[in-house]
């Protein structure tokens, strides 16, 4: 498994840059072995050191991640209420506990 950590300066950049992966990564699907990405999405400020980014934000999308399945982006309730008017549709997925936050975390899955 890989990860990979990306920080992107507006919700919307990020959520056009989940779409095009995973509408890459469908298309390549067609064409040879099953490469579906999960993808977890938290707005926030990264703190940034030494060329690495790493803080609550940072945790809450790798713990989105995990939840995800393969081919699907899944954002926190944040994300969402930032982009809206945007041009992007969410489907709930419910609330979820998610370690080290005290809070349950409301999920979308991005259509």
């Amino acid at each position: 498994m890989l990860w990979v950590v990306v920080s992107f300066v507006s919700v919307t950049k990020a959520l056009d840059a989940s779409i095009a992966i995973q509408e890459a990564c469908k298309k390549e699907q067609n064409d040879g072995p099953n490469r579906a990405v999960k993808i977890g999405l938290s707005a926030g400020e990264p703190v940034s050191e030494n060329k690495d980014i790493y803080g609550a934000a940072v945790n809450l999308a790798a713990r989105i991640c995990a939840i995800a399945q393969g081919g699907h982006t899944l954002v926190a309730d944040t994300d969402r209420n930032l982009a809206i008017g945007k041009g992007h549709r969410f489907i709930g997925q419910g609330t979820t506990e998610l370690k080290g936050f005290p809070e349950a975390v409301s999920i979308f899955e991005v259509d």
